[in-house]
C-alpha cells in the first residue's frame, strides 16, 4: 500500500531521535566504567561504592529509558499502520463477500483473514470426545 512508506518514515522519525539519546546514554555509560575499572584500585572504598552506585543508577536510567522508548514506538506503530490493517481487511472482507468465499486464508502465513458467520462446533467436538 502506498500509504506504508509514509507510516515508516513517521515510525523513523520517532525512532531516530531515541536511537541517538540511546547512543550517548550508552557512550557515556561505557566511558564511565572505562574510567572506573582502570582507575579502582586507586580510590577510596568509599569512592569506590560512590562510583559503583553511580555507574548502576546509569544502567537502572539506561534500562527504564529502553522500556519506555519501546513503549513509544510500539504505540506509534499500532498508531500508524491500525488505520492500514483496518482498510486491508475491509477489502478482503468485500471481495469474500463479492466471491461468495466462506473462508479467506493469508497462503504466507496460514492465518485465517475472512469466515462466514457460522456455527461453533466446539460443543459438539467436545461432547464426542467425552469432555
Amino acid at each position: 500500500m502506498p500509504e506504508k512508506a509514509q507510516a515508516q518514515a513517521e515510525l523513523e522519525a520517532v525512532a531516530a531521535p531515541l536511537n541517538e539519546t540511546l547512543e550517548a546514554m550508552m557512550v557515556e555509560y561505557k566511558a564511565k566504567a572505562e574510567e572506573y575499572a582502570a582507575q579502582a584500585d586507586k580510590m577510596a572504598k568509599s569512592v569506590q561504592q560512590l562510583k559503583v552506585k553511580e555507574i548502576q543508577d546509569m544502567e537502572a536510567r539506561i534500562s527504564q529509558f529502553q522500556e519506555n522508548a519501546q513503549q513509544e514506538l510500539t504505540a506509534k506503530e499500532q498508531e500508524v499502520l491500525e488505520p492500514l490493517y483496518k482498510r486491508a481487511q475491509e477489502a478482503v472482507d468485500a471481495v469474500a463477500q463479492e466471491k461468495g468465499y466462506s473462508y479467506v486464508i493469508d497462503s504466507s502465513s496460514g492465518m485465517l483473514l475472512f469466515k462466514k458467520d457460522s456455527d461453533d462446533i466446539m460443543a459438539a467436538v467436545k461432547a464426542k470426545l467425552g469432555l
